[in-house]
């Protein structure tokens, strides 16, 4: 058996990339003689399938491989067919076809799906970089033997390959490497000094959230310095982390997270989620939005293309595409749908199209997700992860008060009371309520306190009259005790702005009894102002409209009533058995919200009462309102 390395001519002048993929197939075994009988395949990471090609060609083949999608006369047959990268399926059956031997090379995903049934021999040729390889393509390049221990560790596959050139010597090369590390020592070491030196004058007696500041404090924090974000702050520090190994070598992009859904209500700090993490990756961050494109279709595709292009030389690093969901959704869109449908289809193109994004993390962002094309949500798209970010809690509120009001003169304790004044606000309204506390004080000639804020958030309160607090306050007990005892996933009651439960509803689950038990907590709030306040209101329109719409998606939509049939939206509205399936789901849900509300009359009238007190109570509140035994909610 020979090898690659073998193969190259003593006086041959080979650039560093090449000789990593000689070094590469040769540690893997491949055979230069075998690949020109048969089927090989081999599968490597996606950052040498292109070096590791043309080492075949070059070497193994003597520049005689081709790609059958060039080849089409039969006087230019050729010898091998070397197939590269994301292999069409034609092209790989036509080549087997032909009778020639075929030599495949791509990732482990984009192989041919029967290339193991029709192999004749199979590698894996792995990337991982150790010193021991380093030594052997600095060998390859300059024919020197020299010492490379310590450098994987810490340099990347491309600072390593940019400072080994031909016409060097073994040593220099070397010399370059550690020059580079030292630098890289250096500047980490400053890095972790100025850290520590800004952690020391930092008071941390509450953490700021990241939330968009003004103009004079206009400094992006890292992601691993802010509270709150919940489940997006774990995936972005992760994603720190990886993307440093990926600098480093030690990590393929393929097992880097290609991009995020960022959901949540507005004001809750997505954009600033995307400056605080490309701060913490220390990558740059490309932001787009479809208000700064608008304008004729062929002129948002063009800027669509331009802004990866642009983050293509910038690799790695964040694309952020702000309101995503204004950039339309195939099939709903009317006599629009061409004008929506090009767009889309770029965005696609750029986030998982012909052209790689190696080193391109998209995060997407939208107050509506249920708007974004389901395309987009797809798995190497932007559906690696979906994650809404939470309004703040009281500590996060604390932290993005302290953010405003610096220096602020007051005892934790009196924070607390105006952080629980605030509470169900999005920390943009927070960071105003601030500003209103600063116009406060200053007016009175005086500093600020906490209790400006406190009062600011009061203040902007509606007016407040009796009869309708009751009445609210009774409608949204009502939810909120519903879906404790029904064991849906709530999150918080307010009575304000606007006054509403917030209580989780996910349909990747979603069984008939699910989807049930949220039609009975919607149309409970109903029956209680029938049963317990002064009868029911106008203002209860929405749940009715929300708890039609769930029977209706269960009937047509989700195949759970009498027909399989799928129907749409008309079709749905004019069907007379859909029409009284939905009918007797909701007068059965109904009797069932009814029941619940009797049984629970004393639970719905201590949590009415303690939201009429606090205006905002989140799940364990409710809980601590509603009177033992807790036995109901097993």
């Amino acid at each position: 058996m020979s090898t690659f390395a073998s193969l190259i001519p003593a006086d041959a002048v080979t650039p560093s990339p090449r000789a990593l993929a000689v070094v590469m197939l040769d540690r893997a075994g491949v055979d230069p003689d075998a690949v020109k009988a048969g089927v090989t395949v081999i599968a490597c990471s996606n950052s040498v399938v292109e070096d590791v090609t043309r080492a075949i060609d070059h070497f193994a083949l003597g520049g005689e491989g081709d790609d059958i999608s060039a080849w089409s006369a039969p006087a230019a047959e050729p010898k091998f067919f070397l197939l590269s990268g994301k292999v069409d399926d034609d092209q790989w059956k036509r080549s087997l076809a032909l009778g020639k031997p075929v030599i495949v090379v791509a990732t482990a995903s984009q192989l041919p799906t029967d290339s193991d049934i029709h192999a004749t021999r199979r590698y894996t040729v792995t990337s991982d970089l150790t010193d021991s390889v380093i030594a052997s393509v600095v060998k390859l390049v300059t024919g020197d033997e020299v010492d490379c221990s310590g450098l994987a560790v810490r340099l990347s596959a491309k600072t390593i390959l940019s400072a080994i050139r031909p016409g060097d010597a073994g040593q220099a090369a070397v010399d370059r490497m550690r020059a580079i590390v030292q630098r890289m020592i250096a500047d980490a070491a400053k890095k972790q000094a100025e850290r520590d030196a800004a952690e020391a004058d930092q008071e941390r007696e509450f953490a700021a959230i990241a939330v968009t500041p003004d103009a004079a404090k206009a400094v992006v924090t890292k992601l691993s310095d802010l509270s709150g974000y919940g489940e997006a702050k774990t995936w972005g520090l992760q994603l720190a982390a990886d993307l440093a190994d990926y600098r480093a070598g030690r990590l393929d992009w393929q097992d880097v997270d290609r991009g995020i859904l960022l959901t949540g209500a507005p004001g809750t700090g997505k954009t600033y989620f995307a400056r605080a993490l490309a701060a913490e990756c220390d990558v740059p961050l490309i932001p787009m939005a479809y208000s700064d494109l608008e304008g004729g279709s062929t002129y948002v595709v063009k800027e669509i293309k331009k802004k990866f292009d642009a983050a293509r030389k910038k690799t790695p690093c964040i694309v952020f595409i702000d309101e995503i969901d204004s950039f339309g959704s195939r099939g709903n869109n009317s006599n629009n749908e061409s004008y929506w449908a090009a767009i889309i289809n770029a965005l696609l193109s750029e986030l998982d199209g012909a052209t790689p994004r190696d080193g391109i993390v998209a995060i997407g962002a939208t107050n509506n997700p249920g708007r974004v094309d389901r395309a987009l949500l797809r798995a190497g798209r932007l559906g690696d992860r979906i994650v809404e970010i939470p309004m703040p809690g009281v500590s996060e509120i604390g932290g993005v008060i302290r953010h405003h009001i610096t220096g602020l003169p007051l005892d934790s304790g009196a924070l607390v009371e105006a952080a629980m004044a605030c509470r169900g606000q999005s920390p943009a309204a927070i960071a105003q309520l601030c500003r209103y506390a600063r116009r406060a004080a200053r007016k009175d000639g005086r500093q600020v306190t906490a209790r400006d804020v406190q009062n600011a958030a009061w203040d902007a309160l509606p007016p407040r009259d009796d009869a309708v607090d009751r009445t609210v306050s009774i409608h949204e007990a009502a939810h909120a005790v519903a879906a404790v005892v029904l064991g849906l996933d709530l999150k918080s009651a307010q009575m304000d702005d606007p006054p509403h439960c917030a209580i989780g509803f996910s349909t990747v689950a979603a069984t008939r009894d699910y989807i049930e038990a949220h039609v009975v907590m919607t149309l409970a709030a109903r029956r209680a102002d029938a049963m317990i306040g002064d009868g029911v209101t106008a203002a209860a329109d929405s749940d009715l409209a929300a708890a039609t719409a769930m029977a209706r998606n269960l009937v047509a939509r989700w195949g759970m009533g009498a027909s399989v049939y799928a129907y749409g939206d008309t079709e749905a509205a004019l069907d007379r058995e859909v029409k009284n399936d939905v009918r007797d789901i909701l007068e059965t849900m109904d009797l069932r919200a009814a029941k619940l509300v009797d049984s629970n009359r004393d639970d719905i009238l201590r949590v009415a009462e303690a939201l009429r007190r606090r205006r905002y109570l989140d799940l364990d509140e409710v809980l601590a309102a509603m009177a033992p035994p807790t036995t109901k909610l097993s």
